[in-house]
């Protein structure tokens, strides 16, 4: 599983009025920044950035964002979202290296014969590794019909944060 990508143009002209121009075009503003890198400011289109962070815990999740065409890997660090038409506004993105160990909150995905219990799990791993989602599948049951954390499939070199013994999903018994 890899992570979603946003595509991003650079350059943007600072201010509100511009951030307001921006968002009648369909497209949000944002920034980058980072501990060792000078802050950029982007905009990402809307509809795309919807989908991206659709279906999945905004805050903290891990993305790769694609700026004139130059991917880096970024975290979302803060969402705003306007008030009475719960559209994105703005977003800050964090630079992050690959190999940078990470802790972020991943969705659940499960099929219909699945009923999730928790929707998001806790991970930590090196930043290019942490999925978009993580799916839950009935082969990870256990014999009372249980998916425990513990037995959510992960990628190499991540590992679940919050407790393993935790139940992620039931079964749907059909009566």
């Amino acid at each position: 599983m890899s992570q979603v990508e946003v595509k991003a143009i650079g350059g943007r002209e600072a201010g509100s009025r511009a951030s307001r121009r921006i968002r009648r075009e369909g497209m949000v503003p944002a920034v980058v920044y980072g501990v060792e890198a000078t802050p950029i400011s982007i905009s990402c289109n809307l509809r795309e950035l919807r989908g991206a962070l659709s279906n999945r815990v905004a805050k903290g999740s891990i993305l790769t964002l694609s700026i004139d065409g130059k991917s880096q890997i970024v975290r979302v660090q803060d969402v705003q979202v306007h008030s009475v038409r719960r559209d994105v506004t703005h977003v800050d993105f964090l630079y992050m290296n690959a190999k940078d160990v990470v802790t972020s909150s991943v969705t659940l995905t499960a099929p219909a014969s699945l009923h999730l219990e928790v929707f998001a799990l806790n991970v930590e791993g090196p930043a290019s590794s942490i999925p978009a989602a993580l799916e839950v599948t009935a082969e990870q049951a256990n014999e009372n019909g249980e998916i425990m954390a513990s037995s959510v499939v992960l990628p190499k070199g991540v590992k679940v944060v919050s407790e393993t013994d935790v139940v992620v999903a039931k079964l749907i018994l059909e009566e």
